[in-house]
């Protein structure tokens, strides 16, 4: 009989693991444009959160885990593997909604109006000291850091 209960409750997280896991908003190719060092002033910035995988994940084996044990002592049978099964899939995908938040990454868009005229977007993960018209410094891999207050 445990056996039986374990190969039931591994079948379930399987399957509820491949259906509660977000996919990634984030896009990009990922390439670094290489940028002169320049200075420019802050038009705009604007927060960015990407939802955390791994904590989605964990939430959704755990809870999967939990629904598939509960199922398993409900009915006999056929019953049992229908229970394990709805409970696994239900409490994984609530498990991935409470995991998803842990793990989120907070990143910022920030448009620099550069001495040319031209506006350039940079991305970056603190922002500190930096707000819509101070004049920042653009190193040659597109970090930021604040030069003064205009």
């Amino acid at each position: 009989m445990g056996v039986r209960h374990f190969a039931i409750i591994a079948l379930t997280i399987s399957v509820a693991a491949c259906a509660g896991v977000p996919k990634d908003g984030a896009s990009g190719s990922g390439a670094a444009i290489a940028v002169p060092a320049a200075t420019g002033t802050v038009q705009s910035i604007r927060e960015i959160k990407t939802p955390g995988t791994l904590g989605a994940l964990i939430g959704t084996v755990g809870g999967a885990a939990i629904g598939g044990a509960a199922g398993a002592n409900i009915g006999g049978g056929t019953g049992t593997i229908i229970a394990s099964s709805v409970l696994s899939v239900i409490t994984g995908s609530v498990g991935a909604s409470v995991g998803r938040p842990f793990g989120t990454k907070t990143r910022y868009e920030v448009i620099v109006r550069h001495d040319d005229g031209i506006d350039r977007a940079y991305a970056a993960e603190n922002v500190t000291g930096i707000k819509p018209g101070n004049t920042v410094g653009i190193d040659g891999s597109g970090r930021l850091s604040p030069v003064g207050a205009p």
